[in-house]
């Protein structure tokens, strides 16, 4: 399965859950709270709690440590590039805008960039 043609919405409501469980490791040390915000088709609310077992759920939650927003379309193409920097160089560009604890985000970005790399290799 091609993550990157996957919606941003069977991403974070069918993937990340198991992704989030088969990358435990890496789960266990976010250890928060997320709320991402995606605008535009495609788009929607989700909450990514990890600070138990992964658990994905539509809309935002209160709470969060941190809130990441940005365009469902620039979201699907950081995916293709499967690199961490892009995303940095979004955010940099006021394309992704976060609210709260920015390490958490890029530990979030490298779980979904590593698992894009792992399915396309």
């Amino acid at each position: 399965m091609d993550l990157t043609e996957l919606s941003p919405r069977e991403i974070f409501e069918n993937v990340l859950p198991d992704l989030a469980k088969q990358h435990s490791n890496t789960s266990r040390a976010i250890n928060a709270v997320l709320a991402i915000e995606l605008t535009g088709n495609n788009g929607g609310a989700w909450s990514l709690d990890l600070t138990g077992p992964p658990e994905t759920t539509r809309g935002r939650c209160e709470g969060a440590q941190c809130v990441v927003r940005m365009e469902a379309d620039r979201f699907s193409n950081l995916l293709k590039t499967r690199k961490v920097s892009p995303w940095l160089i979004a955010y940099t560009k006021r394309k992704i805008k976060v609210e709260g604890d920015m390490p958490t985000v890029l530990k979030v970005g490298q779980l979904l960039t590593s698992a894009v790399r792992e399915e396309n290799d």
